[in-house]
């Protein structure tokens, strides 16, 4: 676009003899020069109209979670799964007729 208008600026500039000489048109220029303008703007206002959807779609998205609540996450996770894992051994130590391990009683004094 800009080397367009310096094109069009330079040729602004010559006499009406230089122009005829050289082909130009003043007035099919300056048509061109608004049409092309024309479009630029219709392009800013697209890319204004999206950059501000954009912005209302980022001011709705929460936050993702901290390092420390992934941290929680990631333990409550290992203690599910460490006691899904006790379960399928003591269920498969009953199935095939084994004894399990002791049971431990923990009584806390008041």
């Amino acid at each position: 676009m800009r080397d367009i208008y310096a094109k069009w600026a330079s040729m602004s500039e010559m006499s009406e003899e230089e122009r005829q000489t050289e082909g130009y048109d003043l007035k099919a220029c300056q048509d061109q020069l608004l049409k092309k303008f024309a479009y630029q703007i219709k392009r800013v206002e697209k890319l204004s109209k999206k950059a501000s959807r954009v912005n209302r779609l980022r001011r709705g998205v929460a936050y993702g979670p901290t390092p420390e609540l992934l941290m929680r996450y990631d333990a409550a996770f290992e203690r599910k799964l460490d006691r899904a894992l006790g379960r399928l051994e003591r269920l498969q130590r009953m199935r095939l007729g084994r004894p399990g391990p002791p049971q431990i009683e923990l009584k806390s004094s008041p």
